[in-house]
Order: structure tokens, then C-alpha cells, then sequence
């Protein structure tokens, strides 16, 4: 299965809640994490999505999928 994942970010950009970010401390965390290793760096981040966007849904706060 391909998927565009330049066009699913974008959409997401354009319809996540505007407190659902990361802080400057994460993105911070996360470039200091690239500089050793950028494929970690990228699995951190997916799994660190997954598990917000999983809190999210499982507070009710998500009901519409993108």
C-alpha cells in the first residue's frame, strides 16, 4: 500500500486541535536525537504521534478521522 505522506501530514496540519503540538522542549529533544541517528529520530516521532493521537482518541477528544 503507498501512501502520500507529504499529503496526510498536510491535511492533518490543516484539521489537528490547535493545543495538539509538540513543545519547543520536544522538538528540541527530538533534533538533538536526529543529530545521532535521523531514522530514530523519525521512528521517535511517529511513535510519539501515535501514542498522543491514541490519548487523544481514547479522551474522546478525536471523533472525525482525517
Amino acid at each position: 500500500m503507498t501512501r502520500d505522506i507529504e499529503k496526510t501530514a498536510e491535511k492533518a496540519r490543516e484539521n489537528k486541535p490547535e493545543y495538539y503540538d509538540l513543545t519547543y522542549q520536544e522538538m528540541h529533544d527530538l533534533i538533538e536525537k536526529a543529530r545521532g541517528d535521523i531514522g530514530n529520530a523519525i521512528r521517535t516521532a511517529f511513535n510519539y504521534g501515535f501514542v498522543l493521537g491514541h490519548r487523544a482518541t481514547a479522551a474522546g477528544k478525536v471523533k472525525k478521522r482525517l
